[in-house]
């Protein structure tokens, strides 16, 4: 095993927690047996031969008992079936024990494939929202489901098979030396060669279309989702031929690695076969000229058969194993450092915010939202999309972000969601930082953004998200499409709420599905409403009577919007004028639209 894929390997570490380490543990246990076992098949297939050729010559082994005295020189056919059988019923209790291991291994493998698929994505969803906004979906994609498969069928299936192959090929070699000649060596050492340099020839080439793979994986679920993600731009544009011919690349080159791949590991057996058969026709030739007489040979030379097949096929098996080893290796790195990092960043977040129980308690209802001072950064970027902004809300005001795109405004919400935070400055709640009580805080808050994502379901499990099926509370439900102004449509549906909206929604209107965010936001009945240009996608009699609801809510809810028609934020107690990520006037629409030259030509149409 060269150093570099060493190193690979031990990385892996990360990812096991100490009850998989006491698994493997278990697991090494089971192998060490079933290896013993191995090598006892082995070691006892001389005893069988010479016992089929002269039943007397067992009484050399005094550990088999007095029982051996009484033995006859020449078999009969009662000690040969007798004989036969026994070595029968060890072969098939040795085989079941193996097939046990085995499965006790797939038990184990497959398990930690779950737990890490499920930490994987736990890791990802838990992740600060600027490192995911620089992630693409595919490749979040391709690392919790294509590279998780990868590392546990392709590294540590193979890593258990190559200990497993080694433990068992160092009890053959003991049993051939307790039971054979010295000369045996001769044939471990051509064979052990043979694997070596066969695994050195072919390491490179495994491990470059192990690399290929992994890319073109991530450029093959891209592409599916760019092809159907974007499947009336693409037809409108007319690009569907260069869509299709970015997808038909990418699969080619990573069926051309895997055919390069496939036939270097069908190639290995044959290759092996061919060094181990030289190396025991080697010994027989150098035992048959040593020995005195043929028959003397025969059971050195059948044991010598038996161990050089046994080893063979244990060495095919590794040589396979190290090649998987060599080709999934690129798939190690990217997902242990993402863990790695992930979980170091969540763990320097508790420590920072040295949360307490009690903090919990202070956010019981809404009051005050305060922000002081607040500055923020996107990473690699020098300019602030946020600087020095302070404001206040108090329960049941209604607030509005407005300014040209790119103000600032966007950022201003999603630091009041909690999904960045501030370089400098805090967010406080009651007085309280937010992020002290990050998940408390998030359940007085309703967010209804300018794109809705829609589940491929019911238009009741688009409302209700999240809410399994059988706690949907149907009161709340109708309450939710009467605040919307859905209720109408919804009730001239032949299957009412049980309707199927399609991937993303495709088979409502753009004012539907907006409609149905909102709904899903009132569902959970906020204390604080977040809208980000919320009715962006409704025309302008609908725009009107969901606001006229929402604003009928303002004796029980709090507002914050961001809106692309200042008509729809007049009526807000008070508006924040950005500019360049700056606050530079707040007060109401009339206080701004006379104090700020040009207001109403800065920012209508162009929020």
């Amino acid at each position: 095993m060269s150093l570099s894929l060493w190193r690979d390997i031990s990385s892996l570490r990360i990812l096991f927690v100490r009850r998989d380490k006491l698994r493997l543990a278990v697991m090494l246990v089971l192998m060490f047996a079933g290896s013993t076992l191995e090598a006892v098949g082995i070691g006892i297939i001389p005893g069988f031969v010479a016992f089929l050729m002269k039943p007397a010559s067992l009484a050399r082994f005094e550990w088999l008992g007095e029982w051996t005295a009484s033995l006859p020189d020449t078999p009969s056919s009662s000690l040969m079936l007798w004989a036969s059988l026994l070595l029968i019923g060890f072969m098939v209790g040795k085989s079941l024990f193996l097939a046990f291991v085995y499965y006790v291994q797939f038990q184990i493998v497959n398990g930690f494939r779950v737990r890490l698929s499920c930490r994987m994505f736990s890791a990802y969803q838990g992740a600060p929202y600027e490192w995911l906004l620089q992630r693409s979906t595919s490749e979040i994609q391709r690392n919790i489901i294509n590279d998780v498969n990868q590392v546990v069928t392709g590294i540590m299936m193979p890593l258990l098979d190559v200990v497993m192959a080694f433990l068992m090929t160092l009890f053959i070699v003991l049993a051939m030396l307790m039971t054979t000649q010295p000369i045996a060596l001769l044939g471990v050492a051509i064979t052990a060669g043979g694997v070596g340099l066969v695994i050195w020839v072919f390491r490179r080439q495994m491990g470059k279309a192990g690399t290929a793979q992994r890319r073109e994986n991530k450029n093959i679920i891209q592409s599916i989702q760019q092809g159907f993600g974007a499947l009336v731009d693409s037809r409108i544009v007319g690009c569907e031929a260069c869509l299709r011919e970015s997808f038909k690349t990418s699969i080619v080159t990573q069926s051309r690695m895997a055919v390069i791949a496939g036939s270097i590991n069908k190639s290995v057996p044959l290759a092996i076969e061919t060094v181990a058969l030289a190396g025991l026709l080697v010994i027989f030739l150098i035992i048959s000229y040593g020995s005195p007489s043929l028959a003397d040979a025969v059971p050195v030379m059948s044991v010598l058969g038996v161990a050089t097949i046994r080893l063979r096929q244990v060495a095919g098996r590794v040589v396979v194993q190290f090649n998987l080893l060599n080709q999934n290796r690129a798939f190690i790195p990217e997902l242990v450092r993402d863990i790695k990092e992930l979980e170091t960043i969540e763990r320097q977040r508790w420590q920072r915010l040295d949360q307490r129980p009690e903090v919990a308690t202070k956010l019981a209802s809404f009051e005050r939202l305060e922000l002081e001072k607040v500055s923020y950064a996107y990473p690699d970027t020098d300019a602030r999309a946020v600087q020095n902004v302070s404001l206040s809300l108090e329960r049941g005001e209604a607030i509005a972000f407005v300014g040209v795109t790119g103000c600032g405004k966007s950022t201003m919400v999603n630091l009041i969601l909690g999904l960045l935070e501030p370089q400098s400055g805090t967010i406080k709640v009651n007085g309280v930082d937010i992020f002290s009580s990050i998940v408390d805080w998030r359940k007085h808050l309703g967010y209804i953004p300018q794109t809705i994502f829609l589940l491929d379901d019911t238009i009741r499990a688009n409302i209700a998200f999240g809410e399994p099926n059988d706690q949907v509370v149907e009161a709340k439900l109708h309450k939710a499409l009467r605040s919307a102004r859905l209720d109408e449509f919804v009730s001239g549906l032949p299957q009412g709420l049980d309707t199927m909206v399609g991937e993303r929604g495709v088979r409502l209107s753009g004012g539907q599905r907006q409609r149905i965010g909102i709904a899903r936001a009132l569902y959970f009945d906020p204390e604080v409403l977040v809208m980000d240009e919320a009715t962006s996608a409704l025309d302008n009699k609908t725009e009107v009577e969901v606001m006229e609801a929402i604003h009928a809510l303002k004796k029980e809810r709090t507002l914050i919007m961001i809106a692309h028609r200042l008509s729809t934020v007049e009526d807000c107690d008070r508006l924040y004028f950005f500019d360049k990520g700056n606050l530079v006037a707040s007060g109401s629409f009339e206080s701004l639209h006379q104090s700020v030259p040009g207001f109403t030509e800065m920012v209508s149409g162009r929020m």
